[in-house]
């Protein structure tokens, strides 16, 4: 599988990953609508989510053209204790496996959210909720 390759299919999955969890009901009336970022930008209310750090690797074999992506989603609140972020850990693990993520021309072969975790933040003064996402994706064949 070619560096464009994996590249395509990563942006395919963040562009799934965003649609599916911005489109959520349950989801957006916790954040709030447009708090789903791939970029924060300043200033923003919390809490909202951002798509953070991701990774992919070529396991392609013979007429196999595969790739391995992690990554992970993550929740930002300043509310008082862990209670906020667990649910909105809760909630988007919910809205992510309630169907198949279209990445078409890709074909999804695997999706899983293997970990999840809370942290204190800045001080103690946020929590930070990581949901973390691992996919194996297929290439079509040209």
């Amino acid at each position: 599988m070619s560096a464009e390759e994996m590249g395509s299919a990563a942006l395919a999955l963040q562009q799934a990953l965003f649609t599916r969890l911005s489109s959520d009901a349950a989801l957006t009336a916790k954040l709030g609508a447009g708090r789903i970022y791939d970029a924060v930008p300043e200033g923003a209310a919390l809490p909202f989510a951002v798509l953070g750090d991701s990774d992919e690797a070529d396991l392609s074999a013979s007429a196999l053209c595969l790739a391995r992506h992690e990554g992970q989603v993550s929740f930002w609140s300043k509310a008082a204790g862990r209670a906020e972020a667990k649910e909105l850990l809760s909630l988007a693990r919910t809205a992510l496996l309630a169907a198949p993520l279209d990445i078409a021309p890709f074909r999804l072969i695997d999706f899983t959210l293997p970990r999840a975790e809370v942290v204190l933040a800045e001080k103690n003064s946020r929590r930070e909720g990581r949901l973390f996402w691992r996919a194996l994706v297929e290439t079509p064949q040209s």
